[in-house]
């Protein structure tokens, strides 16, 4: 399952003629080192201006596309996370 796979990691950053073109930004809300209160609004909006904004602008690409799930939802017991539907319009 895709949280626990090798390839979520912080540490994966592609593969191939890939590296250094993948981010991960894992929040840790099963297991060893659980998280309480699970990542919320807040703590996506801090991985996205320190991590994700600023990867995307050194990368300047012309077009992005986005596949969004919602499993980091607050309520989703998949994602285990606490992301309100403002959190990801603020996304």
């Amino acid at each position: 399952f895709y949280p626990l796979e090798a390839d979520a990691g912080a540490d994966f950053v592609g593969s191939g003629s890939g590296v250094g073109r993948n981010i991960n930004v894992p929040w840790a809300v099963r297991g060893k080192g659980i998280r309480n209160p699970p990542p919320g609004d807040a703590d996506f909006a801090h991985a996205f201006s320190e991590i994700v904004i600023p990867a995307a602008k050194e990368f300047a690409p012309d077009i992005v596309f986005i596949s969004a799930g919602f499993d980091s939802a607050f309520g989703d017991s998949m994602g285990g996370c606490q992301l309100t539907p403002t959190g990801y319009h603020h996304m």
